[in-house]
């Protein structure tokens, strides 16, 4: 009888240290950077798009923001750039700003989107100087566009402060 209870416990004991441990090394969820590096180098896209959502969720902003800001800049994969950018732009991330007018004259339509969302947010739904973007507009139209805003941001901030 005190065998099988002596048994009894160290299968619980056995049990409950395996549960600790899978808490302590499996059960964390990934940092900013682990997600960062998996959206930008995941060997699927579903792998790599799973990972960018992951990353606009975590509870840390600052840390997202940054590892946002590197996915977005250095992605390859379109889906995973605009979801990058989406995630900045949920987070209000101006200090981001040229990184979303860098992806107004990206070669994919969902990226030009996604940075439009947050430029247009940013300035209340009216570009400085009445300029009009278009995501659709052809590269030279909205690089004229970009331009302009990027020339109207570098003014502003010279000038004390963002539009």
């Amino acid at each position: 009888m005190k065998q099988n209870r002596l048994i009894l416990l160290s299968v619980i004991g056995l049990v409950l240290l395996g549960v600790a441990l899978w808490l302590y090394f499996g059960g964390k969820p990934p940092s900013a950077t682990a997600l960062g590096t998996q959206a930008l180098s995941g060997k699927t896209p579903k792998e790599r798009e799973q990972a960018a959502v992951e990353l606009t969720m975590l509870k840390d902003p600052a840390q997202a923001a940054s590892e946002l800001r590197r996915v977005a800049k250095d992605s390859k994969d379109p889906k995973v750039k605009a979801l990058a950018l989406r995630g900045l732009g949920a987070q209000n991330d101006s200090s981001s700003l040229m990184l979303f007018l860098d992806a107004l004259n990206d070669p994919e339509l969902d990226v030009r989107q996604a940075a439009y969302e947050f430029v247009s947010r940013y300035y209340a739904g009216t570009l400085p100087g009445d300029q009009v973007y278009d995501p659709n507009a052809s590269a030279a139209d909205r690089a004229q566009v970009v331009q302009q805003l990027k020339a109207d941001y570098e003014k502003s901030m010279k000038s004390g402060g963002p539009p």
